[in-house]
């Protein structure tokens, strides 16, 4: 299986695993898909704000990432200029209602 295609934080991160698999797994932009995984590495999670899915960087130097200002810089780096694409496959999502029928929780 391609590595791109799973969760790196899979064991620690878990609440939104599922939705990182989705979003990696729609994703057709390789240099998109490759920074959305190293986003995930280093501990950006997914969570639902004002009625749609957000990603969040969990600032936590043993946990996640050293600052909020070094994810902000990466960010706008890689990730803003794909922010059409992105947003997209954000909303592509399943909501979270629909996320506990499928899980079955």
């Amino acid at each position: 299986m391609d590595p791109l295609l799973t969760d790196p934080r899979s064991r620690d991160l878990t609440e939104d695993s599922d939705l990182w698999v989705i979003l990696l797994s729609r994703c057709a932009d390789l240099k998109l898909r490759i920074s959305l995984h190293a986003f995930r590495a280093a501990g950006t999670i997914i969570t639902w704000k004002n009625e749609r899915w957000v990603m969040e960087p969990l600032v936590d130097p043993q946990r996640g990432w050293g600052s909020y200002e070094e994810y902000r810089r990466l960010r706008e780096r890689f990730l803003v200029p794909k922010r059409p694409e992105l947003i997209a496959l954000l909303a592509s999502l399943p909501k979270p209602w629909e996320r506990r029928k499928a899980t079955g929780s």
